[in-house]
């Protein structure tokens, strides 16, 4: 799990978009995705709900998205909104031997960072 933090409190992040990539960015990693989550801080770092236990709730934000190659990464169609209460993780999933095939993985996302305000909200 690849986890990318939180807005700094008073601030929100309009997600734009994302990109995934192994240790060579070239080079896309065969059958491995990248799977994009929102929710509240894990009380164990390695338990999400559905996906090996946890009492936290998250929100798949993405399908998978293909690690690295040309073309690797998404924009965000929707509006999607990180408030600091919640974590941005990403689930580096695939089958073990293809997933072991990189031994670095990167995880960036576009964000525009907003105040946590009515009249800011209105921008969205």
């Amino acid at each position: 799990m690849i986890d990318l933090g939180s807005p700094a409190k008073g601030f929100l992040w309009e997600l734009q978009w994302v990109v995934a990539q192994g240790a060579d960015p070239a080079t896309a990693v065969a059958n491995v995705s990248a799977i994009g989550f929102l929710g509240s801080r894990s009380s164990a770092p390695s338990t999400i709900v559905g996906l090996g236990g946890g009492s936290d709730q998250v929100n798949a934000i993405t399908n998978g998205v293909a690690v690295g190659g040309a073309g690797a990464g998404v924009s965000f169609p929707d509006k999607v909104i990180c408030y600091p209460t919640e974590g941005l993780y990403f689930l580096i999933v695939g089958t073990a031997g293809n997933v072991a095939a990189s031994a670095v993985y990167v995880v960036n996302v576009g964000v525009i960072q907003i105040p946590n305000t009515p009249e800011a909200l209105t921008w969205l």
